[in-house]
């Protein structure tokens, strides 16, 4: 372990006491070496100074804008693939459907609402998963207002059902903690969280290697320069056992959004410094040590690790595509951007300006942002989806 830098006396487990503070007793009760996803899941998700307890988080006057800010262009996509599980569950006349991480709620809403427009078809169950206590009572105001019932949850473990369940979510896993690491020697070495000289939060590296390692393949760390620093998600175990138990008891899909790599994309030797970041004002913050509690965290995901697991868990990934390929394939979409384009006024042009963001590559979020349908059952994708499907680029069996 790095040398320890003396701390101040124990505090107390006040709910008041603020972030940093809760921060220096973690890193005390650790030995002085706190690993990375303690301290993100505090920065994050504590209960009262926690980044998700605040107001500001989303939209143009917060500190990102998602998919829903721009246009209905995501809840036309997931409301056709919404509509074929449902299908392909045998229609059933009761079936659930569930969010997690749904912000406002506005995606939601704005799903279950297209369902009954263009398919004549509502879910009877319908659920929100949300940490936050603060968004679970904006989007019970949301959902009020938007005229339909929604079971709010503080997590999956709370659910309890016994219909076909269809799951989505939208940037979701990129928020879940992740542990760091340096490739130092042809081994893994942990970096953690501890007080510097100064008193002030710092990286430490721990002097023995990380065990059990990172679970990444052997041929990819061999590729990696000495000093190769990145990390990895500790949260999608227990996030695919949750998803496995619910979908191997009652049957149906899960539908994850969001941005990430395959494997060898995610940790090729030229992305030296990982994936791990900061927002805040629409900005990105390369040291998330700055602003704890005040600006988002996040890392991609590794797709190729999220599908492996939840395969563990009896889940089969049916699908893996970029989102653009996905909106392109959506009849729903297509539909939408003929007729808006078809009256070019000055709304419907920032619709379209929307649309291009969303789906084309480079600038805009199309290749960014990637589409993991799974199942317990096996799927049979409509052509123009299966015609995206680019599973193979995971190589899930190694």
């Amino acid at each position: 372990m790095p040398s320890k830098t003396p701390l101040t006396p124990p505090l107390s487990h006040d709910k008041d006491l603020p972030l940093l503070d809760v921060l220096y007793q973690q890193i005390q009760a650790s030995d002085g070496f706190l690993p990375f996803d303690v301290l993100m899941q505090h920065a994050l998700y504590h209960d009262v100074h926690g980044y998700y307890q605040q107001g500001h988080v989303f939209g143009a006057s917060g500190d990102f804008i998602t998919a829903p800010d721009m246009g209905p262009w995501l809840a036309l996509a997931f409301a056709d693939l919404i509509h074929h599980g449902w299908q392909h569950m045998g229609s059933p006349p009761k079936w659930g459907l569930l969010e997690q991480g749904g912000g406002r709620g506005r995606l939601l809403s704005q799903v279950v609402r297209l369902l009954g427009e263009h398919f004549k078809q509502s879910p009877t169950h319908i659920f929100a998963v949300e940490k936050s206590a603060l968004w679970r009572a904006e989007q019970a105001k949301h959902y009020q207002q938007a005229g339909i019932s929604v079971i709010g949850l503080a997590s999956l473990d709370a659910l309890s059902i016994d219909v076909p369940l269809l799951i989505f979510s939208n940037e979701l896993p990129d928020a879940f903690p992740v542990r760091c690491f340096v490739w130092q020697q042809g081994q893994c070495f942990e970096r953690a969280i501890i007080v510097d000289g100064t008193g002030t939060l710092g990286w430490g590296i721990a002097d023995v290697p990380f065990m059990p390692a990172p679970t990444v393949d052997n041929s990819i760390m061999q590729a990696w320069p000495e000093g190769y620093i990145s990390e990895y998600n500790t949260g999608l175990a227990a996030w695919q056992r949750q998803l496995g138990e619910l979908l191997t008891s009652n049957g149906g899909m899960a539908f994850t959004l969001d941005y990430g790599y395959s494997q060898s994309e995610y940790y090729r030797p030229s992305r030296i410094e990982g994936t791990l970041m900061g927002h805040k004002g629409h900005q990105v913050m390369h040291d998330v040590l700055t602003h704890i509690g005040e600006a988002d965290m996040t890392a991609h995901v590794d797709f190729t690790a999220l599908a492996r697991i939840g395969m563990a868990h009896g889940l089969t990934a049916i699908a893996y595509m970029t989102q653009g390929g996905w909106l392109a394939s959506s009849p729903l979409v297509q539909t939408a951007l003929q007729e808006v384009a078809a009256t070019p006024n000055a709304q419907n042009m920032r619709l379209i300006a929307h649309a291009k963001r969303l789906m084309l590559p480079h600038a805009g979020m199309g290749e960014s942002f990637k589409l993991l349908i799974q199942s317990p059952a096996d799927v049979v994708l409509p052509d123009p989806l299966q015609a995206m499907n680019r599973l193979e680029r995971l190589r899930i069996e190694g």
